[in-house]
């Protein structure tokens, strides 16, 4: 997820050996279900807590949804900082501890484990912390923590790079388990004293952890061999990750968001993986608006790249991606490098046997024939993305953000639309083009300026194994006059995608949730 307008102003190694490993969780697993019980959990980000220290809430799903229960009937959020036991570090000024999450299952025990961002770790040099899951749920036992220092050797880590602003997981080396990715935004090359284009670093996962297997980490920058470009300032290498099979050969690929590329037009760079040497190895390949065959026209300002999603909607055997450009047809000139803010627009992608094609790829905004609602000049349609199956059809759809959309009168309150997949791509046909906000019955709260609904979505198999539930992140909400302490929405799974109607909402006051509200603390600002 890109950083946007509600950032406040001013943002912008191996720390243990893992214990033994718990009881396996078992042989068919969920991603992102951290004890075994066939449900997803799911990662909630309050990066701004304690003056931006930062804090994370890991929340237990079941067949009825996510719970916070204090009655005991049911699994307490799980709440994580870095003055928590086990718990690499400890909470400094702006550490931003939780701004970016993950779950996936690292060491291949079935359980998933959890992967959170600290980009302002030492003056924004950056820290990654990884916490194992069990079937009694994450462990702080056995963390690791990883900073470029401890992977790429001393003097590696510099200040502003960022190292965790963004995170994602792939097997991208095709050995069976899931590797983390980790995107350092405001990365300098090896031998640069300037330029700070950005970098990526994956992190390989094995049985004892990660980094324990034979394949080393990586940093891979547009200096690296086989990548086109070069570093330069503001180009935020890093910002958007996303992983999926492009090509169909059995190995996930990586795509990088670059969307401050050409005076922040944007482009999106694909690292293929190769199977016992992860990414790095293949010659790198380079999109953008002015591909020949793809739709839109490349222009100043659009971030394309700002966010990504990728999965397979159409009925072949290739993943296809999503890619935001929250500034399209806009007007500002960005704020800052990760910052793009316009009508937005997303364009969608397909796989090909030789990777993503031109043909029949399409863009969409809220001017599309059958998408609910009107483009307005900051809206930021496309500013995060989430791909999963939303409804009970056979192939995934995609959930898009509007964080800045107008709902009535009301400037800047957020939407989420959801488009369905079909075998000629996204569509609007049955369900699709609907648009999700505080307006509509069963989602709480009202829709106020500043609230930022879908500034984060997420789309985990919370209730049943095959649909996912809509998490919707609202990190600007303000509750009982507290100001941008912020809240998060689960929709409920239904059978024609999600039903605001039995929707479950939660803040850092609701009952059973750890820590409490405080002011510009934008709980939701991540969700996973």
């Amino acid at each position: 997820m890109a950083a946007l307008a509600l950032i406040p102003a001013g943002l912008l190694g191996w720390a243990a050996t893992p214990a033994a490993a718990a009881p396996a969780c078992g042989t068919d697993p969920i991603v992102g279900d951290v004890n075994g019980d066939g449900h997803a959990e799911a990662v909630v980000g309050e990066p701004f807590n304690a003056d931006g220290a930062g804090a994370t809430h890991l929340f237990y799903g079941t067949q009825a949804g996510l719970v916070a229960d204090p009655s005991g009937t049911a699994r307490n959020d799980q709440y994580f900082t870095q003055d928590s036991a086990g718990v690499p570090g400890a909470s400094e000024h702006n550490d931003l501890f939780g701004i970016s999450s993950v779950l996936a299952d690292f060491n291949g025990d079935g359980c998933s484990d959890l992967a959170i961002g600290s980009p302002g770790e030492n003056s924004d040099s950056g820290m990654v912390v990884v916490l194992y899951g069990s079937p009694t749920g994450i462990r702080t036992v056995g963390a690791q923590s990883f900073t470029e220092n401890s992977l790429f050797g001393a003097g590696s880590s510099r200040s502003s790079e960022q190292f965790g602003r963004e995170l994602s997981f792939g097997d991208l080396n095709d050995d069976g388990v899931a590797d983390l990715v980790v995107g350092a935004p405001g990365e300098v090359s090896a031998g640069a004293t300037s330029a700070a284009g950005g970098g990526v670093a994956v992190i390989y996962g094995h049985a004892g952890g990660l980094g324990k297997g034979a394949t080393p980490s990586v940093l891979i920058t547009q200096a690296s061999p086989g990548v086109p470009g070069v570093p330069e300032s503001f180009d935020s290498f890093g910002t958007a990750l996303a992983t999926g099979d492009f090509d169909g050969n059995g190995v996930a690929d990586l795509a990088v968001g670059v969307p401050g590329e050409d005076a922040f037009r944007g482009i999106v760079q694909i690292l293929p993986g190769k199977k016992g040497a992860g990414v790095g190895a293949l010659a790198a390949h380079t999109y953008s608006q002015d591909t020949p065959g793809f739709l839109g026209v490349a222009e100043p300002r659009d971030g394309f790249g700002s966010a990504l999603a990728a999965g397979r909607v159409t009925a072949d055997r290739y993943d296809d991606l999503a890619i935001g450009a929250p500034g399209e047809n806009g007007t500002l000139t960005p704020a800052g490098p990760h910052i793009a803010i316009g009508a937005g627009a997303v364009s969608f992608v397909r796989g090909s046997a030789t990777g993503l094609t031109a043909s029949h790829n399409q863009i969409w905004s809220q001017d599309s024939p059958g998408v609910t609602g009107v483009a307005g000049p900051t809206d930021q349609f496309g500013a995060s993305l989430a791909m999963a199956m939303l409804d009970n059809g056979p192939l995934l759809d995609l959930a898009i953000g509007t964080p800045n959309d107008s709902i009535g009168s009301t400037r800047s309150a957020g939407s989420v639309t959801v488009l369905l997949g079909a075998a000629s791509g996204l569509t609007t046909a049955g369900e699709g083009g609907i648009r999700f906000d505080q307006s509509m019955q069963g989602i709480a709260g009202v829709p106020e300026s500043g609230d930022g609904f879908g500034l984060s979505v997420a789309a985990p198999l919370i209730q049943t194994p095959d649909e996912g539930s809509l998490l919707i992140g609202v990190p600007g909400e303000t509750i009982n006059g507290v100001s941008q302490s912020g809240m998060f929405t689960q929709l409920q799974t239904f059978e024609f995608g999600p039903n605001p109607i039995g929707s479950r909402s939660f803040d850092a006051g609701s009952p059973g949730v750890q820590g409490g509200r405080g002011s510009n603390d934008l709980f939701g600002f991540d969700v996973n």
